[in-house]
Formats: structure tokens, sequence, C-alpha cells
């Protein structure tokens, strides 16, 4: 990342998050010791079209482990209820397969070990290379996840030599040694039957758009396990609830589908506030309502000529604002905004503006042209919430920054920054990139006057 910082006064501050706690699988008890004397492959595992895959030179066998974690670091989905198909491919040693048995197991009510009645899901016998078949997910089975242990021994030992140890899913520890085979464990994460969200927003013609009507669109994800056959689909504009859209159709889980939902004339001055969400998908009450809100999204119409901020009748109250609408909508031309005396509290954040290139130059100026009279100012706290700049130097957030923003200059303005107490740096100014080849280019301070303050600690 590439990132200019113009930065007054000179102390690190501390960023403290506090984050909830999500479910998470129990410890496991144990690890079966199913590749004593040589490993035979578990090389595929797949639940619906979800498909694990041994990618590894083998011999590779799922290695022994403890803790909330799995061998595989893989997770399926499956709801209440519902009949899970899987499949499986397994007994490779050396590239040639052998035939053997193979056990399935899922600890339903989370306590960390497959020793309770129904836990057990399949026990196949003699099975080469592959086999496939399905369990039903217990209607009373909590959402979650949850662990999921496939087990294969070659045959010779589990018929003659170790038979009364091979289906038990701790084969090795709790009974007798078995050997020559392999254990993958899964997370089998149990979601709701009927659960739909907003994943996103566009319109139908994308930025930069001149003023005028345009689509609002919203992608819409099927996070249950049974297909969605309809579901609402709500959106507001800057807080104003719009006429819903009753969507329906054929979204399978995991699936994802965009829905129009309507037209909004979109102004020539002014950025939007525009979020979306879901509720009633099968026409039933969504059980995870934290899913079904969208982000809020800013949309705005492209801008080209000259426009006023601040004062008497102004196209753009604040500074902020004019920044807001070229984030949202970009250019489609050349762009001045010729800012009236005043001070103008907010973070100005012009990130990635459409249409945005050499020939259509940005240009925030004073009116008057008197840096002294127009004051952009901005309290970036006291909590650490930029990233770190290329010097290591931490500091809160800044008055002005520019992401990837490019041909802007600001011109005989003054640029300063406060802070509440002494553990921050006071960012006047912040150029960023999301990568070595973006940046800032062209960019311009004419006539500034940078203004910080003094660290008192």
């Amino acid at each position: 990342m590439k990132s200019l910082r113009m930065l007054f006064a000179a102390t690190v501050g501390i960023l403290l998050l506090s984050m909830p706690l999500s479910a998470q699988l129990a410890s496991n008890v144990c690890s079966p010791n199913a590749s004593s004397y040589g490993c035979m492959s578990i090389m595929s595992f797949g639940i619906g079209s979800n498909t694990w895959s041994n990618s590894a030179a083998y011999p590779n066998c799922g290695a022994a482990y403890t803790g909330t974690g799995t061998n595989s670091n893989y997770t399926f989905n499956g709801a209440a209820g519902q009949t899970v198909t899987w499949s499986c491919t397994a007994g490779n040693y050396y590239g040639s397969y052998y035939d053997g048995y193979l056990f399935i197991w899922v600890d339903w009510n989370n306590d960390g070990d497959f020793f309770d009645a129904g836990e057990q899901v399949a026990s196949y016998w003699y099975i080469y290379q592959s086999t496939s078949g399905s369990f039903t997910v217990p209607s009373s089975t909590t959402m979650g996840p949850k662990r999921m242990r496939v087990l294969f021994g070659y045959w010779y030992y589990v018929d003659y030599v170790y038979y009364s140890g091979a289906n038990h899913p701790c084969a090795g520890n709790y009974t007798t040694y078995y050997n020559y085979g392999d254990f993958r464990d899964f997370t089998l994460n149990i979601i709701a039957n009927n659960d739909a969200g907003v994943t996103g927003l566009t319109t139908s013609t994308p930025p930069p758009f001149p003023p005028g009507n345009n689509t609002v669109q919203a992608t819409i994800k099927n996070y249950g396990g049974n297909s969605i056959t309809s579901v609402t689909v709500n959106w507001s504009v800057n807080g104003v609830t719009q006429t819903p859209v009753q969507w329906t159709g054929s979204l399978p889980s995991g699936q994802t589908t965009t829905v129009n939902l309507g037209s909004f004339n979109f102004p020539q001055v002014g950025a939007l506030q525009v979020q979306a969400w879901t509720s009633n998908p099968n026409g039933v009450t969504d059980p995870v309502p934290s899913n079904d809100y969208s982000s809020t999204y800013l949309f705005g119409a492209a801008l080209s000529g000259t426009y006023t901020i601040g004062g008497t009748n102004p196209d753009f109250p604040t500074v902020a604002a004019a920044a807001n609408q070229l984030t949202a909508g970009g250019t489609l031309g050349a762009v001045t905004f010729n800012i009236r005396p005043g001070t103008y509290s907010g973070h100005v954040f012009i990130a990635n503006p459409p249409g945005n290139q050499q020939s259509r130059p940005i240009v925030f100026q004073a009116e008057n042209g008197n840096a002294a009279s127009v004051i952009i100012v901005h309290n970036g706290g006291t909590t650490q919430t930029a990233a770190l700049n290329e010097t290591g130097v931490a500091g809160g957030e800044p008055t002005v920054r520019l992401l990837n923003a490019d041909f802007v200059t600001f011109k005989n303005v003054t640029i300063s920054a406060t802070g509440t107490g002494g553990s921050n740096w006071a960012v006047c100014a912040e150029l960023m990139g999301n990568s070595v080849s973006d940046g800032c280019d062209g960019v311009t301070f004419d006539g500034v006057v940078f203004s910080g303050r003094q660290a008192t600690s």
C-alpha cells in the first residue's frame, strides 16, 4: 500500500476492539490412529456440489490434532431435517487404490465426541475407490458448526487383525490399533432452512452516469438449506422506505441472483444513501435477521462543471458532502468546487471516483482566493483508525484522505487536524493506494496551509 501522510504531533495510541464471540466447535476428544503402518489417503469428500480435494502428493493422510478446529480446515453446510447427499474417494496408496471400510460420524450435540446415539451416520463395508450415500440431519439439531469425521480402513487389517476396534471414531486410542487408512475431520455448519439476505447493491447503468433515472439493483443470496421460491426485498433511500419488491423464482442454497428494485431519479447534486434487506423467505419469518441487510451504499450522478460549497444557496453544504458525491458518482468532465468563506468540519474522503482521469481534473478552491477564509477541519480522535504508512507511523483519521484519486487539487484553503488527546497523531492529509500500482497521481496542494495541534503527552 502506498501512503503519504502530513503529520502533526507525536504520540501513538492503541486501538482496542471488542469482538463478539461466535459459535465454534467443541474441543476434539480424540484423533484415530488409522495409519500406524501406512497411509491410504482419502482423496476427496463432497456434500452436494461442494467438494474438498486432497491436492497434496500422497501419501498424505489427516494429522492427529487437538482443539476446536479440524485437520481439513474445510466447511460444508446442512440444515435441520435436510437429507445430505455425500460422495467420497478413498484408499489411495502411492497412486493405487485398495478397498476397505468407510465410516462417518457427526457430533450433532457438539460435545466434542461421537459417542452419542445417532452420531454415526454411515458404515460402508468393502468400498473400492469411490462411493456415495446420504444421511438426514436430525430435526432437533441446533444451528452452528458440528464436527464431522470420515474414517477409512484397509479391509485386511479390519477383517483379520483388528476387527473389534475398526468401527470406532477413536480407533487406535480407545480401541485396538488398526493400520493402513486415513481420517479427515470437517466442519458441518448447520444453517437455517429458510434464510436470505442482500449482499450488495448496484445500478443498471454503472457510474459514472448522468443525472436522471437509473434502476437500483440488489444481489440477494440464499443462506438457507432450502431453495428459495419467494422473498420480499425491501429498500430505502436516505432513510425513506421505498415500495418493496416481491421476488419469485427458484434460488438454490448458497446461490445469488439480481433483483431490480425500481427506477430512481438521481439529481445532479446530492449523494443518496441506499440500503436493502430481505424478509419472509418462502413465506416464513427469517430466523437469522443478522444477515438480511446490505451495507449502506452511496449512489449519485456524475459531476461536471462548477459548483459552490457553503454560503447562501450552495450546491453542497460542506466539503465532505461534495467528496461523498465524487466517491459515489465520479465525474463526466472537469469539476471545480468554489468554497465560500467558512469553517467546514468533517472527514473528507474521496475514494476511487468513477471516470477519474487527467482530462477531468477535480479542484477544491477558496472562492475568494484567501486560504485563511476557508478552513477544512476534522477531529481525528484519540483512537487509531487509519492504516500504518510506509514508515510504520500510526495516526488517527485524517482530515483529507484520498484513495486511488488522481488529478485532485486543493488550492488556497486551510486544512486543519485536531484531536482530543495526546495518544495519536493529528493527520491533515493522507494519499493512499490499494496496491503498489495504485495510488494518487497528479495531486496538488497549491497555497494550502496545514494546521495541526501540539502533543499533550
